[in-house]
């Protein structure tokens, strides 16, 4: 059967790239069908065609060019793709199951060249990466994406899995129809435009965790339209004009990832004028080895968080607005100074704001729960005692004045409120309602 570059092969027969670098996808010698064992291929990949391409190792990248159509690819060693692409799946690396061990997983690297295109149903980075090289590349995939392959255990083999990383570089665009699970790896997005209109995870759990991180810097923005879950792992927004939208809830559960100093383990962090907005916050910290880490919600001087969608961005300050919700259920640090118009709630473990507390919301104690106050509270916001023994902390930090002019409410027998002080100087100004001043000496043990 004699074979033309413009055809595409009417056919499901796997192909596999022997072309050299630089060689273009549209010319049927640069390929093997392997399933005929025809060398070259009578054709180029279709729309059925399933291709595998070998690329080389180390830093050397080889280079295809022109574009073209295929069911599935799957790359391992380094490929450039020059043109625009259109394929049902992209995996990049491979798991390769070993007889009584552990399986290798062996690398693979894909870059997308600048102004060219990959059309995706899928993409699945076993091993290795993705990166999005230059202006006007783009990468689009109307299903799912996932980052890294999660460790498991089979019988007696332990599979420690792989990572895998996805970077948007500057003046790239990233558009994900499905979900995204950044199982063990990263996804970076620098000074490019990335969405993902699915629900977004970060690491794994179970007794095998393996860390998922997001990053947004050098005026990168990245739009979530569901909810972002942090399983095992952090988000850091850094630079002017970077900025993170969530449309749904972002759900902390266990800080995996170190930011720079000074401001360490992270679920979600603001720094140098980046921002980041999010529906809701949920904390519930789950243990690791028996521990709990507190999740740290943190802005520098320049960063911001806003809870919301009003656009009440504040310099320094993590912002509650009307009708949301900040909820701790596990131990919680919250750094920079708090501005709530709606309602924090310490619903367990210890909440602590590292911060002045401003705004007219309320900030709700449950039951044995315990919140800790390094900061000033005006007076226009309210402190509320539910039902159930909780404690209000002030001055942990110690050797610090605070004054608390907030209302405190639902003070009964069983709460605590403890004033903290390294050594004997005037202790916290308590412009409390008269009403709350009888409560609580009611509700005080005797003697």
């Amino acid at each position: 059967m004699s074979g033309s570059a413009s055809k595409a092969s009417p056919n499901q027969d796997a192909y596999a790239w022997i072309g050299a670098s630089g060689g273009a996808w549209t010319t049927a010698s640069n390929w093997r069908d392997t399933t005929a064992g025809t060398l070259p291929a009578p054709f180029i990949p279709g729309l059925g065609t399933p291709v595998a391409i070998a690329g080389p190792t180390g830093s050397t990248f080889g280079v295809i060019t022109a574009g073209g159509t295929a069911a599935s690819i799957t790359v391992t060693g380094n490929e450039s793709f020059s043109g625009r692409y259109t394929a049902g799946t992209l995996t990049v690396g491979q798991r390769l199951e070993q007889a009584f061990s552990e399986p290798i997983y062996v690398a693979g690297a894909v870059s997308v060249a600048a102004g060219s295109r990959l059309d995706l149903g899928d993409l699945t980075v076993v091993s290795g990466k993705v990166l999005l090289a230059g202006i006007g590349a783009t990468l689009t995939a109307s299903g799912a994406v996932a980052l890294g392959s999660a460790p498991m255990a089979v019988g007696f083999i332990y599979d420690n899995g792989a990572s895998g990383n996805l970077g948007v570089g500057n003046g790239s665009t990233l558009a994900i129809g499905g979900p995204l699970a950044v199982n063990q790896g990263t996804l970076a997005i620098t000074g490019a435009v990335a969405s993902v209109a699915g629900a977004v995870s970060l690491g794994s759990g179970g007794a095998f965790r393996t860390t998922g991180v997001i990053t947004v810097s050098a005026g990168g923005t990245l739009s979530l339209g569901a909810g972002l879950s942090e399983v095992y792992g952090g988000v850091v927004v850094s630079g002017t004009g970077s900025r993170l939208d969530v449309a749904g809830n972002f759900e902390a559960n266990a800080p995996a990832y170190y930011a720079a100093a000074p401001v360490g383990y992270v679920s979600l962090a603001a720094t140098a004028g980046g921002r980041a907005q999010v529906g809701g916050i949920s904390v519930q910290g789950v243990a690791t080895n028996g521990v709990v880490t507190a999740s740290r919600i943190t802005v520098d001087l320049t960063g911001a968080i806003e809870v919301g969608n009003q656009g009440r961005f504040t310099a320094g300050a993590i912002t509650v607005d009307g009708g949301r919700t900040l909820s701790a259920g596990s131990d919680t640090v919250l750094t920079g100074a708090i501005v709530n118009y709606g309602t924090i709630l310490a619903a367990g473990g210890v909440l602590t704001l590292a911060g002045n507390l401003s705004g007219s919301g309320v900030v709700q104690l449950g039951r044995n729960a315990t919140l800790v106050l390094n900061g000033n509270a005006a007076a226009e916001g309210t402190i509320s005692f539910g039902p159930g023994s909780a404690a209000l902390v002030i001055g942990a930090s110690g050797g610090s004045t605070y004054t608390v002019g907030a209302t405190i409410s639902g003070f009964a027998t069983g709460d605590s409120i403890l004033i903290w002080a390294r050594r004997p100087t005037p202790p916290p100004t308590l412009p409390v309602r008269t009403a709350w001043v009888r409560s609580a000496c009611s509700a005080a043990p005797s003697g």
